[in-house]
């Protein structure tokens, strides 16, 4: 009898001390940011970028660098379309049209200038846009400035290296059709040397329709660097339209869908190996993405969903569902180690000819999906505001409006 009341006085101590060192990683991942500092950018803020190496806000008429307590200033050039960055915010593209604006079915020039940093052009493109075409698609490496062009219409990729020589030019699909529907979507790892692309045979239509073939046939590809082609996979369902890929090049994710004529939508995300075997797959259309630095976990978010997966094994190890009187996920970031998430919400309305955001809310959750602060800002409308952690998680930054906000953890 003895033995037994010791047996569970032992086991109540163990659950009893399992369950003081949850509750003491909870606590110890319930860290708090306090505002240091705000800059205020006089012009109107278009968008911002923000990496751990480059805060840019994007105005009417040129981008702001802002480093500490200085801001240098890049005028947009003569005939100015838009501005890519890479994922570190090391390059950036600036492109020009050439008639930039015209009635006429006419082609027009596209110059695509590649930048190190404000003052060092690395070369420039120079090609026809032929004027039922659409606009091709800039994917700049990080790692030295190389880039891929996509174009949707035609399924056609171009690889350039950091010297902006083309090394390899690739038809997705050689025996399809020009279509303006067909999508294409391209992602690059950190070093740039694995490029995942999702792109579809056709322009795809809802399950029942009259259409002759419903079907996107939409694939995933992978590429080495320089445009070598490893392997294609067909996805499941009638539709994609986005696809992402880890840092460390060894996991790539995409979306699949199906949506019937009566309004029935089917989805997930797939997550390969960079086999090209399936990981696992979850039930969420994903919008967004950001990975650990490490790799090691995802971020996936619509419009009004999050969800954190755990890259070992590919599950979901929480989800946040958002309701729609709190806004939309405008945009997300993930610390390194998952250790903490950000999401910033607003509501979407249309005003001035674009759609802007209102009402911005942050919520930081830790690694358990638990909400560890929330942060509020004025009614400021933003139509690209950003959100990122830098320095590990000891800061962070916030883009809304013409206001750049920086937190550091307490």
């Amino acid at each position: 009898m003895s033995n037994r009341i010791l047996f569970l006085c032992f086991s109540f101590f163990i659950l009893f001390l399992v369950g003081f060192l949850s509750a003491q990683e909870s606590i110890n991942n319930n860290v708090r940011y306090e505002l240091i500092g705000e800059k205020q950018i006089a012009p109107i803020v278009n968008s911002w970028f923000l990496s751990a190496s480059q805060q840019t806000a994007l105005t009417p008429d040129q981008m702001l660098f802002l480093e500490n307590s200085r801001v240098e200033i890049f005028p947009h050039p003569q005939q100015y379309l838009k501005t890519s960055f890479s994922k570190n915010g090391q390059f950036f593209a600036i492109q020009t049209l050439n008639p930039r604006e015209t009635v006429e079915k006419i082609d027009r020039e596209l110059m695509i200038s590649i930048y190190s940093d404000l003052k060092k052009e690395s070369y420039r493109l120079i090609r026809n846009v032929f004027y039922d075409h659409s606009f091709p698609s800039v994917t700049i490496s990080g790692a030295d400035g190389s880039l891929v062009l996509g174009e949707n219409d035609s399924g056609e990729l171009w690889f350039y290296d950091k010297n902006g020589t083309l090394i390899r030019q690739v038809v997705l699909f050689p025996d399809t059709e020009y279509d303006l529907e067909k999508v294409l979507d391209v992602d690059m790892c950190e070093d740039g040397s694995r490029i995942a692309v999702i792109a579809g045979k056709r322009g795809g239509s809802p399950a029942g329709s009259n259409a002759v073939n419903p079907s996107a046939e939409p694939h995933l590809f992978l590429f080495t660097g320089d445009g070598k082609e490893l392997w294609r996979k067909a996805l499941p369902d009638l539709n994609s339209n986005g696809v992402a890929i880890s840092p460390d090049g060894r996991i790539i994710v995409a979306n699949s869908y199906t949506i019937s004529v009566e309004g029935k939508l089917i989805k997930r995300t797939l997550i390969f190996r960079e086999d090209g075997n399936i990981l696992n797959e979850t039930d969420i259309l994903f919008k967004q993405d950001r990975f650990s630095k490490d790799s090691k976990y995802l971020l996936l978010a619509s419009n009004q969903e999050l969800q954190m997966v755990d890259l070992t094994a590919g599950n979901v190890i929480w989800s946040q569902k958002i309701s729609r009187k709190d806004g939309m996920i405008v945009d997300l970031d993930i610390a390194d180690g998952g250790k903490q998430v950000a999401i910033l919400l607003a509501v979407n309305e249309w005003a001035d000819s674009q759609f802007v955001y209102r009402q911005p809310v942050i919520t930081i959750y830790d690694n358990r999906g638990e909400e560890i602060q929330k942060l509020t800002f004025a009614d400021e409308p933003s139509s690209r505001p950003a959100i990122r952690f830098t320095n590990q998680d000891k800061n962070f930054m916030v883009g809304l409006g013409n206001t750049l906000y920086l937190y550091q953890k307490k």
